[in-house]
C-alpha cells in the first residue's frame, strides 16, 4: 500500500475527532474534516485476549477524583470544542519542503524550517495532524459529545509519548466505537482509535482490542 493510500485512509479515519454526522435514523456516518500531514508509519495492533474490558460498562458521570483525569473527561463528555482543544499538547517540528523525510512537510508560503504544531493519533494507523486543521475540525456532535468514560488506567512503563494516564470511552459510532486518550501533566498527549475500516487495515475494531493493544494493566477507579 503506498504512503498516498495510507493517507487517505488516515483522513477517513480523520483524527475521528472530526466528528460524526448523525441522520434522524440515529445511524451514524464518519465525517473525514481533518486532514493529516507528515509520513504515515504502520502500526502493530496486538492480537487481543480474553480482558475484563469486554464486561464493562460505560457510565456517564463516572471520575477518578484526579483533576487532571478528571479534567479531560469532563471536556470530552461536554460536547464543548474549546475545551477539548486546550488540553491536546502539540508536537512542534520545523518543516521541510515537499519530498523530504520528515514528519512537517512546508505549505504552499511556509519557508523552510517554519516551526509546525502537529498533534499525533492512532487508528489503523499513525498520522499527525497539523494545528490548523484541528482549529477548523468539528470537535464536537454526536461522535466526540456521544462519548462516555469506559475506564481510566496508569500508562504502562515506557508508553510513548511519556503519559501518566490512559481514559478509554466509548463512543456511539458505528465507525470507531472507542476512543482512548493518552494523558500527561493534565494534557492529552495522543488519541487512539478503535476503527471498525472497511477493506481491513489491521484495526482494533473493539473497544476491548484497542485497550489489549495499549497494553495497560493498572486500572485507576472511576465512580459516580
Amino acid at each position: 500500500m503506498s504512503w498516498r493510500t495510507l493517507l487517505v485512509a488516515v483522513a477517513v479515519i480523520g483524527l475521528a475527532l472530526g466528528g460524526v454526522a448523525c441522520g434522524d435514523d440515529g445511524q451514524d456516518e464518519a465525517t473525514p474534516t481533518i486532514g493529516v500531514e507528515g509520513r504515515i508509519t504502520p502500526t502493530s495492533v496486538a492480537q487481543p485476549s480474553p480482558t475484563s474490558a469486554d464486561t464493562l460498562t460505560p457510565a456517564r458521570g463516572r471520575r477518578t477524583g484526579i483533576p487532571e483525569v478528571d479534567a479531560v473527561v469532563d471536556a470530552v463528555e461536554s460536547d464543548d470544542a474549546d475545551r477539548v482543544r486546550s488540553l491536546l499538547r502539540y508536537m512542534t517540528f520545523p518543516c521541510e519542503p515537499p519530498g523530504a523525510d520528515g514528519p512537517a512537510i512546508c505549505r504552499t508560503g511556509q519557508k523552510e524550517g517554519t516551526p509546525v504544531d502537529l498533534f499525533p493519533s492512532e487508528g489503523c494507523e499513525s498520522g499527525l495532524t497539523s494545528r490548523e486543521e484541528i482549529d477548523r475540525s468539528r470537535l464536537t456532535g454526536r461522535g466526540m459529545g456521544a462519548s462516555i468514560l469506559y475506564e481510566v488506567y496508569r500508562a504502562p512503563a515506557g508508553f510513548e509519548p511519556p503519559a501518566e494516564y490512559i481514559a478509554v470511552f466509548s463512543t456511539a459510532s458505528v465507525s470507531w466505537p472507542g476512543l482512548a486518550m493518552a494523558i500527561d501533566q493534565g494534557q492529552v498527549v495522543k488519541i487512539f482509535f478503535a476503527v471498525i475500516f472497511p477493506g481491513g487495515l489491521g484495526c482494533a475494531a473493539k473497544l476491548a482490542d484497542m485497550v489489549d493493544a495499549l497494553g495497560v494493566e493498572e486500572v485507576i477507579p472511576a465512580e459516580p
